[in-house]
């Protein structure tokens, strides 16, 4: 996984990225905000996953998967993926994932992201090699794809693929999203791309998307707010991206390319004001970066929900009284809800007990959304509901 702090995996970009930039104030000015907030409710008890004490109470990537009828919740762990019974919350099966493969590294020990399509179709990604591998129930390796292509680009995509952000298959592409922390001084939309694009039926490997212009004029400290969340339609074969720092999402087709603009901004959200502070300044102080984005409302996740056929979409307000003693950066939030026709019907603020909800698990479920809740309990995760009226 990045480290964040470590001056190492970016001291090249340093010395590209722009001191501080024009000042922004990305302004939600448009009246389309919704005012009814009762579209989502809280259910009165919580979904349980029986870990036990082998297995991690915060899983980095997990997936939710319809075997057969039966709801599957899938977690990376290790070098293993563990299957739960989604209803029961009891483990119903595991699958050990590292194998031999002659890369010069032994047994891959460093997977970051998964995607669990099929029981023969399994997409794993290893963040150390940058490569993206297909396995079989077996753990045969049946096809590989090097996705560092600086061929491709001047400065190449770098995804982790956590499930905030997961691997996506979209009309047989794969698209994985990321990219180095920083925005360079010469940095255009084309020439550092977002995804990186997959194509299963002809092996070929594209890069595509860009950052909002706001990114290229402005400082937003260059870690936080350069995350980026996307999630996958695949009634219509297009994919939408949520950035931090901008109150419309982008919807693309399956190669990354013809987008267009989707505004799904918060009415608890006025603007979003860029750092005074230079790049630099903020990432060798990470006190200072982090009072940045906390004192920022923001966006996060955006996730699609194939039952009601709606997006929901993580709008984050400032963080008050932050305290360099806390050491937390979650924020107060609330949850847009959007229709395919790209009309907010709804927007839910969760602004009490938000700093015991886990937004990187979370998921969308037959029954609703679900997103982990953080407690001491090591042997179990627990999952918080929220039902659509």
């Amino acid at each position: 996984m990045k480290n964040i702090i470590a001056f190492s995996i970016v001291v090249l970009m340093l010395f590209h990225a722009s001191c501080v930039g024009k000042k922004c104030e990305i302004e939600n000015l448009t009246d389309r905000k919704c005012l009814d907030s009762t579209l989502l409710y809280k259910a009165d008890s919580l979904k349980t996953i029986a870990i036990g004490s082998d297995i991690t109470a915060n899983p980095l990537s997990s997936q939710f998967y319809d075997n057969n009828g039966i709801t599957e919740y899938i977690l990376l762990d290790e070098n293993k993926l563990y299957f739960f019974n989604y209803e029961t919350g009891m483990l119903s099966r595991q699958m050990k994932i590292s194998t031999s493969e002659d890369t010069g590294c032994g047994i891959l020990n460093n997977y970051s992201g998964f995607f669990y399509h099929t029981a023969d179709s399994i997409f794993v990604y290893n963040y150390r090699l940058k490569r993206v591998f297909l396995i079989d129930s077996t753990s045969n390796i049946n096809n590989k794809w090097n996705i560092l292509r600086k061929d491709l680009a001047k400065y190449p995509v770098d995804p982790e693929s956590l499930t905030s952000s997961p691997i996506l298959f979209v009309n047989n592409h794969l698209i994985l999203s990321g990219t180095e922390h920083g925005q360079p001084a010469d940095a255009t939309f084309d020439n550092k791309p977002i995804s990186c694009i997959i194509n299963l039926a002809t092996n070929e490997v594209t890069y595509g998307g860009g950052y909002p212009q706001q990114y290229r004029d402005c400082n937003f400290g260059g870690v936080y707010f350069n995350e980026i969340f996307h999630t996958v339609n695949n009634d219509k074969n297009v994919i939408l991206y949520s950035f931090q720092a901008d109150h419309y999402v982008y919807q693309y087709n399956d190669n990354v390319s013809d987008g267009k603009m989707i505004y799904a901004g918060s009415r608890y959200i006025k603007k979003i004001e860029s750092s005074n502070l230079s790049f630099l300044e903020l990432y060798k102080n990470k006190d200072k970066r982090i009072e940045y984005y906390v004192s920022q409302p923001s966006y996060m996740n955006i996730l699609y929900d194939k039952y009601r056929k709606l997006y929901y979409r993580i709008a984050s307000t400032p963080l008050y009284n932050w305290n360099v003693e806390k050491r937390t950066f979650q924020k107060p939030f609330s949850i847009i809800v959007l229709n395919t026709a790209g009309e907010i019907l709804s927007e839910t603020p969760i602004f009490e007990n938000y700093e015991l909800l886990n937004l990187h698990n979370m998921h969308v479920t037959h029954e609703g959304i679900i997103i982990q809740k953080n407690n001491k309990d090591e042997n179990n995760i627990y999952f918080e509901l929220y039902k659509i009226k």
